[in-house]
């Protein structure tokens, strides 16, 4: 039987178009593949740069010259400058040497470091509550502004505050218990004799410096100068009196020298509380024979870091000078003599009481 021509077999000559999609899919899927495997495999090699995400090689597989080997590297993160802190420069200690007396006013208009230059002082004084016991300064204590004796300015208080934080050391004078005014305005706070107030031989009132009143109303003024800056308070007519007609006092321990001494160191105890976290001197304005009538010895002042400002001169004072522990002498001049003399104030009319 003969075989059969014509009819249709398989056409292997052309390729058709779903072979071809076939290839291409295949193509994709490997390529996917392989961008996947990349990613994966060196997303370590992937870097964020100004220009968006780069590919790096590691330094090994770069071509070009190699980085020589320059061991471990240390590296130190300088501050910048806001985050910069410098050490707190120390202050100078204050010392007194040579210490002149002027009017508040010298602080408030400015006059007063050229004429402490010019008269070779490296200290001021102040007059900050004298005998007729006005203060040059704005208190806060009842006492004080009940009597009216409180400054009315705000600015002065201001202005001290300001001076204390320079370079000057500033003492404040303090007339304590000789006052002539608060004793006149509250009688319950006045020595009293038996004609009224009690004067005494410069026709002045005092406070009582038994009663508790004029005790905490002292050291409560020690406190505000404290607050205000001041290096040191100098304290005059700290004691109960000793001039005068004494006999006509109606109650008081003139005669009862235990008496005399526990009030002055009740006082100073007094004080001494009013002014702790203060960085602040309080001294004493004596002579030997005040300190000798008040008790204080060696062994009463033997933790007190004050001076003695003193207008006189003996055994009693250079012993405390050389033996108490923290004081010295602060001689009381007319005129400043030269650092070389020692320390010395210009302290016009010291009171002893």
């Amino acid at each position: 039987m003969s075989r059969q021509k014509g009819g249709f077999g398989g056409y292997r000559g052309r390729r058709t178009l779903t072979d071809i999609l076939r290839l291409i899919a295949v193509v994709l899927t490997v390529l996917v593949i392989l961008v996947l495997a990349g990613l994966f495999f060196g997303q370590k090699y992937i870097v964020q740069t100004d220009r968006g995400l780069q590919f790096q090689l590691p330094q090994a597989l770069r071509p070009g010259k190699e980085e020589p080997d320059i061991g471990d590297i240390s590296v130190v993160i300088q501050p910048s400058d806001s985050e910069r802190r410098e050490e707190p420069e120390q202050e100078p200690e204050r010392a007194l040497t040579a210490a002149l007396q002027l009017p508040l006013s010298a602080v408030l208009d400015g006059t007063a470091v050229g004429s402490m230059e010019e008269a070779g002082a490296n200290a001021l004084i102040l007059q900050m509550k004298g005998r007729e016991g006005q203060l040059n300064w704005v208190s806060q204590q009842p006492l004080a502004v009940a009597a009216g004796v409180s400054g009315q300015d705000q600015s002065v208080n201001d202005a001290l505050t300001a001076w204390n934080q320079g370079e000057v050391y500033t003492v404040a004078r303090l007339c304590c218990f000789r006052d002539n005014t608060l004793p006149y305005q509250n009688n319950a706070v006045a020595l009293r004799a038996s004609y009224g107030n009690w004067r005494d031989e410069l026709g002045l009132r005092w406070l009582d410096p038994a009663k508790a009143e004029g005790q905490a109303y002292v050291a409560g003024l020690c406190g505000e100068l404290a607050a205000l800056g001041f290096d040191e308070i100098v304290l005059e007519c700290w004691a109960y009196p000793s001039r005068g007609n004494l006999d006509v006092i109606t109650d008081g321990p003139a005669g009862d020298r235990q008496a005399v001494t526990d009030l002055a160191l009740a006082l100073l105890e007094q004080i001494d509380a009013e002014t702790e976290g203060y960085d602040v001197r309080i001294s004493l304005v004596a002579d030997g024979e005040l300190l000798e009538r008040t008790g204080l010895d060696l062994n009463s002042l033997d933790q007190w870091e004050g001076n003695i400002w003193t207008v006189g001169e003996g055994e009693y004072l250079a012993g405390l000078d050389k033996n108490a522990d923290g004081g010295r002498i602060v001689r009381i001049v007319s005129a400043l003599e030269g650092k070389e003399a020692g320390a010395q104030g210009v302290l016009p009319e010291p009171e002893l009481g």
